[in-house]
């Protein structure tokens, strides 16, 4: 499938109804998730997915868009569960796809490809967090601001790491945003051992 035909089957999919700042909860946007799920096809690492942070599940659907076999979605938030699950079923890829809820800090064993979108902002102190599971798999693509090399170049002894740089535009969705949008950068990496 083609990163244009992706972006349009993501594009659809609903976001978080009370987005918490907490937990960081902003949608990833189409193109960037489409970006992901095409690379990753691209490369043939979409045989058994797992989102870490899925929320409303932009990542683990444009994995099954893109031809993943199975994907694991796991997530905090009940709720936000619920619209993935939906969003799911919208994109007709429900039955490759499953959603659990669990703490990153819980997850064990993790098999295949690792996608995530892992909380970076002020906001939230978690990212370490997310990037000690990703060190356990095999193959991930990370989406990490720019400023995160740091923290992921911290990998690059055991994966391959490459790079791309992409600018963003986030909607204002939490109360307190007073901007009409928000353009950042960043990196979506891709590492392999």
């Amino acid at each position: 499938m083609s990163k244009t035909d992706i972006k349009r089957v993501l594009s659809g999919l609903r976001g978080f109804e009370n987005p918490n700042p907490e937990l960081e909860q902003y949608v990833t946007p189409p193109e960037l998730a489409a970006e992901l799920g095409h690379t990753a096809s691209l490369n043939k690492d979409l045989g058994e997915v797992q989102d870490l942070g899925c929320g409303t599940g932009m990542l683990a659907i444009a994995a099954a868009v893109a031809g993943a076999d199975q994907v694991t979605g796991y997530d905090v938030d009940e709720a936000a569960l619920d619209i993935a699950r939906q969003n799911s079923t919208e994109a007709d890829v429900r039955e490759a796809c499953q959603f659990q809820a669990k703490d990153v800090e819980d997850i064990g064993n993790v098999d295949g490809t690792v996608v995530s979108n892992p909380p970076f902002s002020m906001h939230s102190e978690r990212f370490d967090d997310f990037i000690d599971v990703v060190a356990r798999s095999q193959v991930f693509y990370v989406v990490a601001p720019t400023n995160a090399e740091t923290g992921l170049k911290a990998l690059d002894d055991r994966f391959e790491l490459e790079a791309v740089r992409h600018t963003v535009s986030l909607p204002p969705t939490m109360r307190f945003h007073t901007e009409a949008g928000h353009r950042i950068e960043v990196d979506l990496w891709r590492g392999t051992r």
